[in-house]
């Protein structure tokens, strides 16, 4: 496997055309059927490991999931959905289940104000370890949702030093996922059915 230039966890087996990402100990490949079958069997001599192939073959699953996301496989490709579990701990967390929802991420007036030095530090020490969870899981959603990565990204400047008008960003943004569609994202897969996914 030789390792991607621009993304670390990505490889690439010129020989088997297998494709595969990895998170510590979980690992995403996209390639052939039986080249996807050969790597598994050669990780399983060394690794004690269980895998999911998602294909059109009998033998195959039509979903599962990676890292809390749900991938559906398709005819044409694969659907990945985001983890709604964060969400819906997150809108525990803070107390919002049936707050109010909002159509934008932002208004004017809080666009205004990010950046200028002019906030107001949050000093309790509960809120500022809840702002900061709150901060790295929406980093960890907006990976799955682009609709929420500039605020996300706007939100986590402040993690190092948690602030009121942070926590009214933190608010509008579940409050605007709370009533937006849920969003999943459709993958084109080269080679189409003859391109099983393994998810190890």
């Amino acid at each position: 496997f030789r390792e991607s230039v621009t993304a670390p966890c990505v490889y690439y087996n010129e020989t088997s055309g297998v494709r595969l990402g990895t998170h510590v100990d979980d690992f995403f490949c996209v390639g052939p059927q039986g080249a996807l079958r050969d790597f598994y069997n050669e990780l399983k001599e060394v690794l004690d490991l269980t895998c999911v192939v998602l294909g059109p073959g009998r033998e195959e699953s039509q979903v599962g999931t990676f890292l809390g996301r749900t991938i559906h496989w398709h005819d044409w490709g694969i659907t990945w959905s985001g983890d709604q579990k964060l969400l819906d701990d997150m809108l525990v967390e803070w107390g919002m289940e049936r707050s109010s929802v909002v159509s934008t991420l932002s208004v004017k007036e809080e666009c205004s104000k990010a950046g200028n030095g002019g906030e107001t530090l949050i000093e309790d020490e509960a809120r500022v370890t809840r702002f900061r969870r709150g901060a790295a899981k929406l980093n960890y959603m907006a990976l799955d949702d682009p609709r929420i990565a500039y605020v996300s990204k706007q939100i986590s400047q402040v993690m190092s030093r948690p602030t009121e008008e942070g926590e009214v960003r933190i608010k509008r943004v579940l409050r605007y996922l709370r009533g937006a569609a849920y969003l999943q994202v459709e993958l084109c897969v080269a080679g189409g059915s003859n391109t099983p996914c393994g998810i190890f």
